[in-house]
């Protein structure tokens, strides 16, 4: 027991010398570097900002009709057109369909966005329509009071109906073959459009049809012969065409009831032209679309069935380099031998002619 009670103190002043080493040790390090025994820093946390929200974008509400712009299908792509098919050059379309201007505005959504469609069906009521010249008496003012006769034009009255339900506009474009034979003038109930508003020639008249696609168009005829009239839609289709015949009156001194104005509708008349056209293709090129145009022996004629302008040409390819297979063709008696090279692509040549053998 003694020695257990040596030991212990022995063990308890040990303790105690490591222990004051220890603090001892403490206080030098601090003394030179007071920061490691500060205590640590509060941490305070740094608030994060907050999400901004996103930005609603109002859509209109108008339509194509509303605004007269829509989408049409053209060789370079899905383009924004107006309400005559022409294209509108400061309006684009998005990648999902909405109509926008030239400044990043929508104009019309995607699901208010329009297809342009030109009327489609058209008809007029009678196949060949005949007029003949009026003859007006002239009488002069001399001594002998001579009585002349002149032919004076009348007017014809086309009758058309078409379907116009599904089209964007009621427009169509009248185009009158010979303008020396007759002449749109003036009209019933349709209307006549400026031609400013449209590319048409001077033998064309752009006219715009009632709501229910039902008109009645005078026609003036002032010379004698035979002219065609044809009626397109916008987007230069033919619907119909009808042709016109005008024939001299004869002078009141052989027919006492010439000197009336008449006009013909013969829906029967055995001179009824039925037009029999003859096709010619013009093929497309890199710059030109390709077309069918049709022609009758009565001088009328249209184009339709167009083709997609051929792609671009590319750069050259390549000159093809010649690799050639030979082979010998021994002579005979009567030929002669000779080695023959081959090229891959069909090219090939003799050469290094033998004489024939003789034998």
């Amino acid at each position: 027991m003694k020695y257990q009670r040596i030991i212990a103190a022995i063990l308890a002043l040990s303790m105690l010398f490591v222990l004051s080493a220890c603090a001892q040790d403490r206080d030098l390090r601090a003394e030179r570097d007071p920061a490691q025994t500060a205590e640590p820093a509060e941490q305070t946390e740094t608030p994060a900002e907050p999400t901004p929200e996103p930005v609603e974008v109002k859509m209109p509400t108008a339509t194509s009709d509303d605004v007269e712009l829509y989408t049409l299908d053209a060789a370079t792509g899905r383009i924004v057109v107006n309400v005559y098919g022409q294209p509108a050059a400061s309006y684009t379309l998005d990648s999902v369909g909405n109509i926008m201007d030239k400044d990043g505005r929508y104009v019309v959504a995607a699901e208010n966005v329009k297809e342009f469609k030109a009327i489609e069906k058209l008809k007029f009521s009678e196949p060949e329509y005949a007029a003949t010249l009026a003859v007006e008496e002239e009488v002069s003012k001399d001594d002998e009071h001579v009585t002349t006769y002149k032919q004076t034009p009348v007017n014809v009255t086309l009758l058309m109906s078409a379907e116009v339900e599904n089209a964007t506009n009621h427009i169509i474009v009248l185009e009158i073959q010979d303008k020396d034979i007759a002449e749109i003038k003036a009209n019933a109930n349709a209307k006549i459009l400026a031609d400013g508003a449209f590319k048409i020639n001077d033998n064309q008249i752009a006219v715009e049809l009632p709501e229910n696609g039902n008109a009645r168009v005078t026609v003036t005829a002032k010379a004698a012969g035979k002219t065609s009239v044809t009626a397109l839609n916008l987007s230069g289709v033919l619907l119909t065409s009808c042709v016109l015949n005008v024939e001299n009156g004869p002078t009141p001194g052989n027919d006492p009831e010439s000197n009336l104005s008449e006009i013909i509708i013969a829906s029967d008349d055995p001179m009824t032209h039925a037009h029999s056209y003859k096709k010619t293709v013009v093929p497309p090129t890199p710059y030109e679309k390709g077309y069918t145009e049709y022609v009758c022996e009565c001088g009328h004629s249209y184009r339709d069935d167009y083709t997609a302008p051929l792609p671009m040409p590319t750069a050259a390819p390549e000159e093809h380099v010649h690799v050639y297979n030979s082979s010998v063709v021994a002579p005979t008696a009567t030929e002669r031998g000779y080695t023959l090279h081959v090229c891959e692509c069909g090219d090939s040549y003799k050469d290094s002619f033998v004489a024939p053998t003789g034998k």
